[in-house]
């Protein structure tokens, strides 16, 4: 054997006894930092459809006027952006509610607000099938 095999393996032997050459244990990567919150305004799209003209109509308010109080008093929440309510042209018990949110907190906040509470509350007799809520982030 060569000395400088010899040199070598000796060399080894005692690092590994003296635990230099020990392989480190291997290194986890640092958590992940907590995600911040999204100063990104959110949209909201929302689609109602409510029962024909030409049915009987529940007790109460009609849905333009539903909707309208709804606009005046979530707007005037925090973060609201913009509101704006759509009534289908070919289809009259079709609405469309088109909000922006200045981030997706605003958004949660005004969920559990009374203005939320009071709409569904107010519309669910004139409703045909649940509402459809599409939420979009970063829209241009």
């Amino acid at each position: 054997m060569p000395k400088r095999f010899a040199l070598a393996g000796a060399l080894l032997v005692l690092a590994c006894r003296t635990g230099v050459a020990q392989v480190p244990a291997p290194v986890s990567p640092p958590a992940p930092a907590a995600a911040p919150v999204s100063a990104a305004p959110l949209y909201v799209v929302t689609y109602y459809e409510l029962l024909p003209a030409s049915q009987p109509v529940p007790e109460g308010a009609r849905p333009p006027l539903i909707f309208a109080d709804y606009v005046a008093k979530a707007a005037s929440e925090p973060g609201a952006v913009s509101f704006r309510v759509l009534d289908d042209a070919e289809r009259h018990s079709r609405y469309v509610v088109l909000e922006v949110w200045a981030n997706r907190d605003a958004f949660d906040q005004h969920r559990k607000a009374q203005s939320t509470l009071a709409l569904r509350q107010q519309i669910g007799g004139w409703l045909v099938g649940p509402s459809d809520q599409r939420i979009h982030g970063r829209m241009q």
